[in-house]
């Protein structure tokens, strides 16, 4: 569905600063864009948590329950894109401290592995 022409957005503009979307198949039904009030919708919340846990976009359309062609769309909307790139941010970060919390015991277990009698590798 393509958006209606400058025209029409023009004639909307008397309605107010909102900013409008409408399609040609429904002309008759525009409605305003959502306002940026920094909060997603519930819908919105699982597709960036779906986009964070798949391999692909196509993997995390069908978790969220969307077409691809929808989460694409999504993912160029200034407000979803920041809210996806801060809680990728955040689970980044909270993977690098968790592998820094556990990295003194990792390095604890290899030596004692490597330094354990009972674990070298016998001449074969």
């Amino acid at each position: 569905m393509a958006a209606v022409g400058w025209e029409s957005k023009q004639n909307l503009q008397q309605f107010g600063a909102m900013e409008w979307r409408c399609y040609r198949s429904r002309v008759n039904r525009c409605q305003p864009m959502s306002q940026s009030d920094g909060k997603l919708g519930r819908k919105l919340e699982e597709a960036i948590v779906a986009l964070l846990s798949q391999r692909s976009v196509e993997d995390a359309a069908r978790v969220a329950d969307v077409t691809p062609r929808t989460l694409y769309r999504w993912m160029k909307e200034p407000e979803f894109d920041a809210a996806y790139r801060k809680t990728k941010r955040a689970a980044f970060g909270q993977s690098i401290a968790r592998l820094h919390h556990l990295s003194s015991a990792a390095v604890a277990t290899l030596g004692k592995i490597m330094f354990d009698s009972m674990t070298r590798r016998r001449p074969e």
